[in-house]
């Protein structure tokens, strides 16, 4: 399993026409509220009904084929992330990256979900209780993280004072699109990431972007659930 996940400034229709036309092996079959299909007869390839799913649904839904699933959210500041889980292949993902790019994300990352969790998951015990819950994901305060592979627009780096030509010297490979987004590679294989301290010079000189250690360390600090769960508000 792989998660890409991307930000758009965009709309709903926009981002279901791109997701709908991409290559076969990408392309959802059903549309569904939840994350199950709940109707076969709920066709992508039904533009009609699919419209009509569209205009009712204002906060969130699901697109569903047969390896991978697209959740697309409206974000409280008028953006749109999509989360994509698919059973394929490392050069899948890029290849769903390379054409999600042509909707100008401005933001985004495709990884293994443990890494995922690594950089932006809290796990705690309180007694026969674990506690669980995601951290450092809001781009308005920072960069979540830096990732397998790791989408940043000229825009959002400037924001959190990110020096683009200064970061691709720590990854692998660095692409610029022409549309002044930047794809950077930090491991060549996902599978590679519980090995490797991506760019740990890098994260200690920028406290602009999220480091899920400093963190776990405040949290050690917690004495109980209600200060472990009002801390974490910290890092939304």
């Amino acid at each position: 399993m792989i998660e890409v996940g991307l930000i758009f400034k965009s709309e709903f229709k926009t981002l279901v026409d791109v997701v709908s036309n991409l290559p076969e092996v990408l392309r959802p079959r059903y549309f569904s509220s939840g994350e199950l299909v709940e109707s076969k007869k709920n066709l992508v390839s039904d533009k009609d009904k699919l419209r009509k799913f569209l205009a009712g649904e204002r906060t969130g839904f699901f697109l569903i084929g047969d390896q991978v699933s697209y959740y697309f959210n409206a974000l409280a500041d008028d953006t749109i992330s999509l989360d994509c889980f698919l059973n394929a292949t490392p050069e899948t993902a890029k290849t769903l990256l390379e054409h999600l790019l042509v909707a100008k994300p401005f933001f985004g990352f495709a990884c293994k979900p443990e890494e995922r969790e690594q950089r932006n998951r809290i796990v705690m015990q309180f007694g026969a209780n674990t506690i669980e819950g995601w951290v450092g994901r809001d781009i308005s305060k920072y960069l979540p993280g830096l990732y397998w592979l790791t989408v940043l627009s000229k825009d959002l780096a400037e924001r959190h004072s990110i020096d683009l030509q200064d970061l691709g010297r720590y990854s692998r490979k660095s692409v610029k699109t022409s549309d002044e987004v930047y794809v950077l590679t930090f491991h060549d294989d996902p599978e590679e990431w519980s090995s490797m301290n991506v760019a740990a010079d890098f994260y200690s000189d920028h406290s602009n972007i999220f480091n899920i250690e400093h963190a776990r360390q405040e949290l050690s600090k917690a004495d109980n659930l209600m200060e472990f769960l009002a801390m974490t508000r910290r890092w939304p």
